[in-house]
């Protein structure tokens, strides 16, 4: 008993298991996930026009350079989205 007492105390215990907690619940719903509010916007972009479509929507939405991390994103990633939550998990 007092060992687990011991190991509680530590600093690291008590946000590592929190942390495993919101991650492994995250992974178990992800697969039954999909776009969401945003998301919708850059997956019309890219599907209805292409890479021009990406350009011009960070173009007009203010931020022009994040059209290549998008661009890399999907090229790399496809438009599975849940492939794209386990990205946000990993980051």
């Amino acid at each position: 008993m007092n060992n687990l007492i011991t190991k509680i105390k530590k600093e690291w215990f008590l946000p590592s298991v929190t942390l495993l907690l919101a991650v492994l619940s995250y992974l178990l719903l992800s697969p039954s996930l999909g776009y969401f509010q945003d998301d919708w916007a850059h997956l019309y972009s890219w599907l209805i026009r292409g890479d021009e479509g990406v350009r011009l929507y960070y173009l007009y939405n203010g931020r022009p350079f994040e059209q290549w991390i998008y661009w890399g994103l999907v090229r790399l990633l496809g438009t599975d989205p849940f492939v794209w939550h386990f990205l946000s998990i990993l980051l």
